[in-house]
């Protein structure tokens, strides 16, 4: 690989890295603190609904005034401090406070990056899959670390390892070239052309319905490893799994891609497969359970992922590519997870984790009717 396939390759891998670290520990902080299960919905929630807003914004900025070099070290530097503070803060509402402000910085970073990988792929003749499986090599091994790390220190721990993680993709994003397209016309013009286009607006709806799903299953997974009477290493082991088992498909997701019939069958695979995954967790009583549905990360989120980031992109006219993933990201991670985030909490409150998860499978099961009826609408 080439010096920039690198640099986007080593951002990849810190970013997931501090994803690694966060994300399946912090709901343990929020039940340590005394938060019950609709609180950790309403926080949880709140990185959701400032991502519906900000990201297509930053993602529409960067492509209407070419800013994607300057605005990706921006962001992951202004996620840092926010996640700093909270160890210290305990009262919901300065917790909710420092939320949205990491949320601002943060959401921006998915459409950012992946719109620049996909171009600087492209460009030096690079798979996408092999640049972004870092991604993956980042969570597997600071998940592990961080869940055996959390086995004798504080679960606060777990904000410092996202710092020291985001400190580095600031400095591997610093070097990266500007961008060589971008939107010659208005912010809004922009989001009327992507969105005008039904088998879009479908396929956005069922990005939706599956983020809503992972989002709840995601936030309280740790909290059903807790239930079944596992450890914050079991969460790691688990984490690492999933991360571990898509690294093959990301490597070899052009041919992977072609042998399944394109990027639709694949979406479509990805989708079934995660409703079953789902169902098969909400049946998980033990540690040994919850590692065999992870293998299914294999195809739930590799595929998924690979194809939904490159259907986008093919969707997309030219210079409006970090929109378009935008777009994907705030259906999924934004008004999806924010639903996911908040139902999630006021199932887990009234229903627990089993429960959950299984109405988790069945709108993901919706999501794939979706998807399916676009071959009604257009060929895909």
């Amino acid at each position: 690989m080439t010096r920039y396939a690198h640099l986007i390759s080593a951002y990849y891998f810190f970013f997931f890295g501090a994803i690694g670290c966060l994300v399946p520990y912090v709901p343990l902080y929020y039940l340590k603190i005394g938060l019950g299960g609709e609180q950790i919905g309403l926080i949880t929630g709140l990185g959701p609904i400032v991502l519906l807003i900000a990201s297509p914004l930053w993602g529409a900025v960067g492509d209407r005034f070419n800013l994607h070099r300057r605005l990706l070290p921006l962001a992951t530097a202004g996620a840092i401090l926010p996640a700093l503070i909270i160890p210290f803060t305990t009262q919901l509402v300065p917790l909710i406070a420092l939320t949205i402000l990491q949320a601002i910085f943060a959401t921006a970073i998915g459409p950012l990056i992946d719109s620049a990988a996909i171009e600087i792929a492209a460009r030096e003749r690079v798979p996408f899959g092999v640049v972004r499986l870092w991604g993956s090599i980042g969570f597997i091994v600071f998940s592990l670390l961080m869940g055996w790390l959390l086995i004798t220190v504080p679960i606060t721990y777990t904000f410092y390892g996202y710092a020291a993680c985001m400190t580095f993709g600031v400095i591997v994003a610093l070097p990266l070239p500007a961008r060589q397209q971008f939107w010659n016309a208005s912010l809004l013009q922009g989001f009327k052309q992507l969105l005008a286009q039904l088998p879009l607006t479908l396929f956005l709806l069922s990005a939706l319905l599956v983020g809503a799903a992972g989002t709840a299953v995601q936030f309280f997974f740790a909290l059903h490893v807790q239930f079944i009477g596992g450890d914050s290493s079991v969460i790691g082991i688990a984490g690492a799994i999933g991360a571990f088992v898509e690294i093959p498909i990301l490597f070899r997701a052009e041919s992977v891609i072609k042998r399944i019939g394109g990027l639709w069958s694949g979406v479509v695979i990805g989708t079934a497969v995660y409703a079953l995954r789902w169902w098969l967790l909400a049946a998980a009583t033990a540690p040994w359970m919850i590692y065999l549905t992870q293998l299914l990360h294999i195809v739930s989120f590799g595929i998924y992922l690979v194809c939904a980031v490159a259907y986008m992109e093919q969707q997309a006219p030219k210079g409006l590519s970090a929109t378009a993933q935008a777009l994907l990201t705030s259906s999924m991670w934004g008004l999806g997870a924010m639903i996911g985030a908040f139902g999630g909490g006021i199932l887990y409150a009234n229903a627990g984790t089993p429960t959950l998860f299984r109405i988790a499978s069945v709108v993901t099961a919706a999501a794939l009717m979706i998807l399916l009826s676009l071959r009604f609408v257009k060929k895909v």
